[in-house]
């Protein structure tokens, strides 16, 4: 189990590495950087998981899971969150950005 809780942790504090990557300017390379990480625990703690004996947790080790775990849940909800924030923040400036180019070409049209 503590490889478990170990990589619920390290995934925990890749969460948040992203969650403050996105507060900045991020970069994509960042992301995906951090993204790749995320996804290495995951599939760590997936081969983890399914080689587990589920009767032999302890009640502490599965209070411990459980606090983890929704934690990295609730760190994933905010992610999106941010990630859907981020998108429509970027379509408005790429959509104001059409819009100035456009009027920028019926100007030059009419010089």
């Amino acid at each position: 189990m503590l490889s478990l809780e170990f990589h619920l942790n390290k995934l925990a504090t890749v969460n948040e590495m992203i969650l403050q990557e996105l507060q900045n300017e991020f970069t994509i390379k960042n992301l995906q950087d951090a993204f790749s990480k995320r996804d290495e625990h995951i599939e760590k703690m997936e081969q983890i998981i399914s080689g587990v004996d589920k009767s032999t947790i302890t009640s502490r080790e599965h209070k411990s899971l459980t606090m983890l775990y929704d934690r990295v849940l609730e760190q994933g909800h905010k992610i999106q969150n941010k990630l859907d924030t981020k998108t429509n923040e970027m379509q408005q400036k790429l959509g104001d950005a059409i819009k100035r180019r456009k009027a920028e070409e019926k100007y030059q049209i009419l010089k």
